[in-house]
């Protein structure tokens, strides 16, 4: 989200991510300008006030469906959907450690 700070924590998972490294790195780069009320209800429509875990959990359904896409050369694939998606995970991934954190 807008002025985290890099939290290498998720290194390990944005390297485990079946997407491309283009995407990746991309993804990484865009989890900054990341805005939850913005890019989230274009993402997950209907998300209303769902726990952050299951909102992290149809990230990664989402994402999974656009890796597949993008595996299988679908012409209803677009990047830019991919790498919105991953931004998003990664910044709610994020979000929800720290919650994880605080509440522990």
């Amino acid at each position: 989200m807008k002025g985290q700070e890099y939290d290498p924590r998720f290194d390990h998972s944005a390297r485990n991510c079946k997407a491309s490294p283009t995407a990746d790195a991309c993804a990484r780069h865009g989890r900054h300008l990341y805005d939850r009320n913005r890019d989230l209800a274009r993402i997950i429509p209907q998300q209303g006030s769902i726990a952050q875990c299951d909102i992290v959990k149809s990230l990664i359904m989402i994402e999974d469906a656009h890796e597949k896409k993008r595996r299988q050369n679908d012409a209803a694939y677009f990047v830019t959907d991919h790498v919105e998606c991953l931004s998003a995970l990664l910044a709610e991934s994020v979000l929800l450690l720290q919650r994880a954190e605080q509440t522990a």
